[in-house]
Order: C-alpha cells, then structure tokens, then sequence
C-alpha cells in the first residue's frame, strides 16, 4: 500500500468530519488507508462518522493516551509505505498529498515532507517550517525577539523568518500537524518519543531523523488549512501544563547542567509571564459567545450544494436567518466586503462542486479575518477558525 494516513482525535468530531470529507476527494484513486486514534473516552459523537466513514479503521484506546504515543500506536497497525500524520483539524487537497508523495519518493535521501499550513482565515502558520532550537533562537523566542522581528534570519531564525512561505525548500524541522515520512524512517527512529505526551514530539522526531542521516523538505506551494489548537482553543491550564511541559521534556533530553537548568528556569519564567497574561486578557476581554442568529450568511458554492445547505440552515436550532447565494466567479470577482454590512454577514464556502484545492488555494493567496465557515455537501456541520457549527435539527 502507498499511503496510510494517521489522525489522532481528541474531542472535535466536527472538524475530524470535514477533515475526511477532504481526504476521500484527495486519496480517490489512490492506494491508501485511513486510521483515527480516539483518545477521547467519550466517544458518544463519533458514532455517526463511523457510520458514515465506513473505510475508516477506527482504534480506541480508552483513555488520552498522549498524541505520540497515539501516533505510534496507528502507524504501528497500518501498512502503507509512507506514513501521513494528519491533524483532524485540517482540510486537506489533492495538491498538497500528491506533490509531498512525489517529493519523497524521488528524492531517498528525505526523512519527511511538510507543506505550508495557512490558519482558516488563510494566513501562513510559522510552524510549517522551522530550524532545531538552538540556545540563542529559543533565547530570541521565550523573550519575545522573534515576535517583534518576524522577518529576521537572526532573531526570527527558529521559524526561518527570512524565508518567503511561499519558497520549498530543506528545512530541519516540520510540524505533525502535516507530517509524511516513509515507513522505513520511522521503524529506524524507533517513531515517537512518547516521553512527550502533547506538543514537542514533532521536534524531537525531526531531529533524530536529522541525527539517522535523512534530510527534512517543505513544500511551500501546496497550502493546507490547519484551524490549529481546536482541542485546546481555548488555553486553560491543562493547555500550559502540556505546552511547557514539553519544553522541559526536551531539555532534559538534549541538554546538560548547567544549560539545562538555566532553560528551565527561563521555560518556567516564561510559562507564569504567559500564563499571567492569559488570565488577565480573558478578564479584560473575554470571548464572546457565538450567536448564529445574529448574522446573515453568504454561502459560496459553484453548483447546487448550496441549495441542500439553506434549508438545515434555516431549521437548525430553530433560528430563522438571512440568506444569500453567490457564485465563486461573482465572489472572487466582487470581494463583498461583508463586515460593512448592517447585519454582519458569515462567508460559507460551500464544497463540493466547488474544488477545495481552488478554495483553499485562493485562501492562501488572499488571506484576511472576515468570519468564515467551511462546508462540505456530505457533513452535518460547519468549521470555522474560532467555531463550529452543527446543522443537525434539535
């Protein structure tokens, strides 16, 4: 078998619904297969995506088993020849499997292939593609440098900001939200260090695929949505515990006294710095609730998806809302500008005859954060950047 692809899922059955809609269109015709590691013990709202998604392989573990060792335990059970780490919540093309699978196997020297990640408002995620965290860029990072140069090859060099988004090249670090490695470079990395249990794994893996000899390649011209964080979107302390955690699992890893002690500290620093901050801007602003009543909604298709969307739109949760059809020619061309509407309006984009490469590529290309949705004819529900919303009828 070609390709197996690994997603691990962790209470976001929306998102994990559209993320398989956009790999049956991507893997048609392809030989693969698709495994989903539930660590979610509560599985009660995965129940109808195994009814719909019958070639699915589902595996529970029945407990959160930690995202590495999920992994492992997925790509331990498959049989393609090159292994694709997928977030749920990520919508995925054609494009970005077939160019990635055509990197990696003519090129034998790489040990992985990532793609650029754009956010669901279209702008470029920095993770895509980064360098090994040395003392001095993980130094410009915890105190903020690199935020204030994003563009620097020198206090931005973790993220490689001197590099356009846009440009493939060899890079030494790739995010597991898009992640493809051969079968034989994982079984000789011996796959996941499951000492991390969320965030980090991704770097350590690339770094000893560095260490066995094999090279990392990013492919920047083949954009992925990624809505990023939807099983921690909303950073509670469970979200630093993990994130910092990670941090200090690495050093003690990978650094001696006393350097390692001195990250530590700077780690621990920066986690209260960071948490602190977090607290105080939730009770300055803390985040509005999603009131879908209070919006019109513009649905975007190219065919007559569109039409089976109005009506659950309409019903759900008994709300009755204003609804407006536009073509993809007449919005690419007219650019609406929604936000100056006198009822804030919600771009729908519609997918089905409507190519999600097209979609997601225009995205890319014309990035900004008017409120969005993503549809796929064959869901019961939208994903967004910041929501999700479910059509079903109460």
């Amino acid at each position: 078998m070609l390709l197996s692809v690994i997603i691990v899922h962790y209470r976001v059955p929306l998102y994990l619904g559209q993320c398989l809609c956009s790999l049956e269109v991507a893997l048609a015709a392809k030989e693969s297969e698709i495994i989903v590691v539930d660590n979610d013990s509560d599985s009660q709202f995965i129940i109808p995506l195994k009814n719909r998604f019958k070639q699915v392989r589902w595996i529970a573990p029945g407990e959160n088993i930690g995202f590495a060792a999920a992994c492992n335990l997925g790509w331990s059970q498959s049989s393609g020849q090159n292994i694709l780490f997928l977030n749920p919540d990520t919508l995925i093309t054609a494009q970005a499997i077939n160019s990635s699978l055509d990197r990696l196997i003519k090129n034998g020297k790489l040990g992985a292939v990532g793609c650029r990640l754009v956010n669901g408002y279209g702008y470029f995620l920095p993770e895509s593609k980064r360098s090994l965290p040395s003392l001095f860029a993980a130094g410009c990072k915890l105190v903020g440098l690199s935020a204030l140069f994003p563009l620097s090859a020198i206090f931005n060099q973790y993220a490689m900001g001197n590099v356009d988004s846009s440009e493939s090249c060899a890079v030494e670090l790739l995010t597991g939200a898009y992640l493809l490695v051969p079968r034989k470079v994982l079984e000789e990395v011996n796959g996941f260090d499951e000492a991390f249990f969320l965030y980090g794994e991704d770097v350590d893996l690339c770094r000893r695929i560095a260490v066995a000899g094999y090279a990392c390649w990013y492919e920047g011209g083949t954009p992925v949505i990624h809505f990023k964080g939807a099983s921690s979107h909303h950073k509670g302390r469970e979200y630093f515990h993990h994130f910092y955690r990670a941090m200090v699992v690495y050093c003690n890893k990978y650094y001696l006294f006393p350097v390692k002690n001195i990250l530590q500290a700077a780690i621990f620093f920066r986690q209260q710095l960071h948490q602190g901050w977090s607290v105080l801007r939730y009770a300055i602003s803390p985040p509005q609730s999603f009131h879908p009543d209070s919006f019109r909604f513009t649905l975007v298709s190219n065919g007559g998806e569109s039409k089976q969307l109005i009506q659950p739109l309409l019903e759900s949760n008994h709300l009755q809302r204003r609804v407006e059809e536009v073509s993809w020619v007449t919005w690419i061309s007219n650019r609406k500008d929604t936000n100056n509407q006198p009822q804030p309006s919600i771009v729908v984009f519609c997918i089905g005859q409507l190519s999600l490469d097209e979609v997601v590529n225009w995205r890319a290309q014309n990035p900004d954060y008017r409120s969005c949705f993503y549809w796929h004819v064959k869901s019961d529900g939208m994903v967004g950047p910041e929501n999700t919303f479910s059509l079903e009828v109460e």
